[in-house]
């Protein structure tokens, strides 16, 4: 229509038309109607309704006592009611009914919609059923707007509204600025009630937001989304206001106001909610490290939510923390890469050279305070061989193994990571007639990254290194037990590398350097079982990383990512020798501390003597 619709008198209704089928009957089958307008003028008192199966684009001027409806609504007042009129074919007669819809029938009922902007004057009231409405409203203090569990309003500007009465599922989401540096504001004059949903834009390093204020009074349960936009913000201790209760007279025991995850990961950081007088904030304590409590409702019937301990895990985003749980990985994985050979090199006896095979499985439960727990399961397999050379000293054992190692990550909040390490070591064993040993290994490994997410982030052609020596005495006891203390160093190096997560961090990995301490005993016994030789045995082994601190730049931030300091592997495990030319080797481990929690693997040794 090219031009205004004014409603002077009595009810309009714009609606789909309900479909005429043989034998004058209407079935439940429409044909959507979309009407444009300039502007619907509705006059003192009278009713406009945009019923079922209806689209409308106008601007909507409704005079005092007015009241206007938005998709179907079965409320309480008959006013709001959404009608469905047919016409009688034969008589020409309009029959206009209020039908209740099952809740099957409402959920497949496709939403109205409106697309404009609505003036309320005053005693006005506005009831959106299922519904979809883009506009802006600007309501005096008198009017009073009911949202059905279905209905959505896309704020476009900002509005003021009377009392809001919001039934639970309702959404109300605040559209995109257009120049973006600020926000926009609904104000409610009125009281505020219900149980609703509110979507909110962010741009928190210019201190920008949408905002929800509320000059009556505030009851039921609200959900705050957030959306943002923009720079890295600065961590400078400042907090951003979303929603403010300003009544003097609000009772906070009233009302209950979360976020929708709890949190708003926002580049770096990981923001929380808290109550600043009468504001709902977001804040970060980690700089300048401000203890401030969460936003907790006044009602003992409500959980109350936790106040997270003030350490780097619990603040910083899912990307971040993925990244450095990413990063810690990484060790842990070229980590495996030197248990094979050292598990060999101690296993290793003096009568025993030959082709071998080892096969571990482990399962590590990991974190710390500068991350949060994640869970890496590794596979590694191991082909070598090595060769003995007799001298006065005592015997030289050497050879070579080529390992490889597969990693797969399950980070907190559904990060994973696939990698691959392949890569060979070469070492040797000198075990003296007196029964003390030393041994030293090298190896380069090369590596495949792949991390998983929205996005991926590969990474190859990189290489890193392992290197170690150790020592140790073999002591055969009268009782017929076998001690073997042994102690050592290992080394361990990985590349830098550089890559961006979901297009929201760039992470910033240094080569890392560590040095790591071991030392452990190993007692066994042999004896005979069915025939078969077998030497069981127990084994402890702690280890201490001399340099686990390590710092990786998320956004320009430094983040503390350090590996574990120190742990513990108890072990159980088995040698059985087959036969004059073959042997067996299983042991079983369990390992603690350094942030490992109910960690375990398993290892399996084949040899083939020469």
């Amino acid at each position: 229509v090219n031009g205004s619709l004014n409603i002077e008198a009595g009810n309009v209704l714009l609606s789909g038309a309900p479909v005429l089928h043989a034998g004058n009957r209407y079935l439940d089958d429409w044909t959507p109607s979309g009407f444009n307008f300039s502007t619907i003028n509705v006059a003192a008192n009278k009713g406009l309704q945009i019923g079922q199966h209806t689209s409308v684009v106008a601007d909507i001027k409704a005079a005092a006592g007015s009241h206007l409806t938005v998709g179907y609504n079965s409320g309480t007042e008959d006013k709001h009611k959404t009608r469905k009129c047919t016409l009688n074919d034969n008589t020409g007669d309009v029959n206009c009914t209020s039908p209740v819809l099952t809740d099957e029938q409402r959920n497949q009922l496709p939403p109205s919609s409106l697309t404009g902007d609505i003036k309320l004057a005053e005693n006005g009231s506005l009831a959106l059923g299922k519904a979809i409405w883009a506009g802006s409203l600007n309501a005096d203090k008198g009017t009073v707007i009911n949202m059905a569990s279905d209905s959505m309003w896309q704020i476009s500007k900002n509005s003021h509204a009377g009392s809001l009465v919001m039934a639970k599922g309702a959404a109300i989401s605040f559209s995109k600025p257009a120049n973006g540096k600020t926000g926009n504001t609904l104000t409610v004059q009125g009281d505020l009630q219900g149980e609703g949903f509110f979507s909110l834009n962010t741009r928190m390093a210019d201190n920008v937001s949408d905002r929800v204020i509320v000059e009556g009074q505030a009851s039921g349960n609200y959900i705050l989304d957030v959306r943002n936009e923009g720079e890295e913000p600065v961590q400078d201790g400042r907090m951003l206001t979303l929603m403010s209760l300003n009544n003097p007279h609000q009772d906070f025991s009233k009302v209950n106001v979360t976020l929708a995850k709890g949190h708003v990961d926002i580049g770096t950081w990981r923001y929380r909610l808290t109550r600043d007088a009468g504001g709902y904030k977001l804040y970060n304590p980690v700089i300048p490290w401000t203890p401030l409590e969460p936003a907790q409702p006044d009602n003992p019937d409500i959980p109350r939510p936790n106040n997270p301990e003030q350490n780097q895990a619990n603040w910083i985003s899912y990307e971040s923390n993925t990244a450095i749980s990413n990063f810690t990985s990484h060790f842990n994985l070229l980590n495996k890469q030197v248990d094979s050979t050292q598990q060999h090199l101690s296993n290793l006896k003096p009568d025993e050279s030959g082709l071998w095979f080892s096969y571990q499985v482990d399962e590590l439960n990991y974190g710390n305070k500068a991350y949060r727990p994640y869970t890496q399961k590794l596979m590694s397999q191991s082909l070598g061989s090595d060769w003995a050379l007799e001298s006065s000293l005592g015997l030289f054992q050497f050879g070579g193994g080529l390992i490889t190692t597969i990693s797969h990550g399950s980070f907190d909040e559904g990060g994973r990571t696939n990698d691959r390490m392949t890569g060979v070591n070469l070492y040797g064993k000198l075990t003296l007639n007196s029964g003390a040993w030393f041994s030293g290994y090298t190896g380069f490994h090369y590596i495949d990254y792949n991390l998983k997410d929205a996005s991926r982030s590969e990474s190859s052609g990189k290489f890193g290194y392992i290197m170690g020596v150790g020592a140790g005495y073999q002591w055969d006891s009268p009782a017929g037990f076998t001690v073997q203390p042994q102690t050592g160093l290992n080394f361990y190096g990985l590349p830098s590398q550089r890559y961006s997560l979901n297009n929201k961090v760039n992470v910033s990995e240094p080569a890392s350097h560590t040095v790591q301490y071991f030392a452990g005993l190993n007692i066994s016994r042999e004896m005979e079982v069915g025939g078969l030789p077998v030497s069981p045995y127990t084994q402890i082994m702690h280890k201490v990383n001399v340099n686990p601190q390590n710092t990786i730049r998320i956004n320009n931030n430094n983040l503390n990512a350090d590996y574990e300091n120190n742990r513990t592997d108890f072990s159980l495990g088995s040698h059985v020798s087959l036969s004059d030319s073959a042997s067996l080797n299983v042991k079983g481990n369990y390992t603690i501390g350094g942030g490992l929690k109910n960690s375990k693997d398993i290892w399996l040794e084949m040899k083939l003597k020469f």
